[in-house]
């Protein structure tokens, strides 16, 4: 078994174990375990992709592109409605109304050639070009279709970050993940003097960045911004860093040791927005959703008054 399918299947009992830090959100839970699943016995043929040579990779990081090619990660029409499909149907297993579920889609699901170029659209331009799109298109729900779309190409974006697993992206500076360009999830500080480390939100991959700068906006002043704690012991290796610039926030998780060993923060970071909604009441936002694709944990604007 390689690294990494160690590493999965250690995520996989990390998910089951345990239990979300809000009451009443059980399902929530259960419905990011059949996504891991669903991603676990999918394929989308990626996996016989070449993979970059050391000198293309380095050649493409120092010029500052990711290491993959987001054209690469568009799916033709056939392999996209069936991932889509697949996620329409875990979703629906924890939907009140599986009905109401389809009218949010609005068609979608059938119109390959659109869904595909909304797919096109989000890896190329990004989140907010697609929900300006998906508001135009009569009937259609963009949340949900945003949602679909997210875990519809989560395995091609897990099997880039395999075929990148080898490469050194020690030289990458940024904020964003070096293999496809997606923002971080979450953080960890390991090792000598807390070396902190980012997690991708869409692909997973690990790289390096600054332990003082803001990974959204690249902010780095250590007299404005600093990290917020809990006294609940349950939150003992967790904090957020929070950035006074931006006004965001990214949970880190303090690992003993110089390897994560069977922590999986990307994991954690599902079970806990109970302390995304402390944070919150605090001013700030999640710089990006976790591994699901969700932003959960935000207040609404009622709350936020009432804070």
């Amino acid at each position: 078994m390689t690294e990494k399918s160690t590493r999965r299947e250690t995520a996989s009992q990390a998910l089951l174990a345990g239990k979300l830090d809000v009451e009443g959100m059980d399902d929530v839970l259960g419905l990011y375990r059949d996504l891991f699943e669903l991603n676990e016995k999918s394929s989308v043929g990626g996996e016989n992709r070449r993979a970059l040579t050391e000198e293309e990779a380095q050649m493409r990081l120092s010029e500052g592109f990711t290491l993959i090619d987001p054209e690469e990660m568009v799916p033709d029409e056939d392999e996209l409605a069936v991932m889509v499909g697949q996620v329409i149907h875990v979703l629906g297993r924890h939907s009140e109304d599986s009905a109401a579920l389809l009218s949010d889609m609005a068609g979608l699901e059938d119109d390959t050639a659109r869904l595909r170029g909304l797919a096109r659209i989000y890896l190329t331009e990004g989140e907010e070009p697609l929900r300006k799109n998906l508001v135009s298109i009569e009937g259609v729900n963009p949340e949900v279709v945003m949602f679909v779309l997210f875990n519809a190409l989560k395995r091609p974006f897990l099997e880039a970050a395999v075929r990148c697993a080898d490469v050194d992206t020690s030289s990458w500076e940024k904020g964003h993940c070096p293999v496809c360009g997606g923002e971080p999830a979450v953080a960890y500080m390991m090792g000598e003097g807390g070396k902190r480390h980012l997690i991708c939100h869409r692909c997973e991959a690990h790289w390096r960045y600054r332990r003082l700068a803001c990974p959204y906006c690249g902010h780095e002043n250590p007299r404005e911004s600093g990290y917020l704690y809990s006294e609940d012991p349950d939150y003992r290796n967790l904090s957020a860093s929070v950035c006074s610039q931006c006004q965001s926030y990214i949970k880190g998780w303090r690992i003993e040791g110089d390897d994560l060993g069977s922590a999986h923060p990307e994991v954690e970071d599902l079970k806990t927005p109970g302390f995304d909604r402390a944070i919150e009441e605090e001013g700030y936002s999640r710089g990006a959703p976790n591994i699901c694709g969700v932003w959960i944990g935000t207040i609404t604007e009622e709350e936020a008054e009432d804070a």
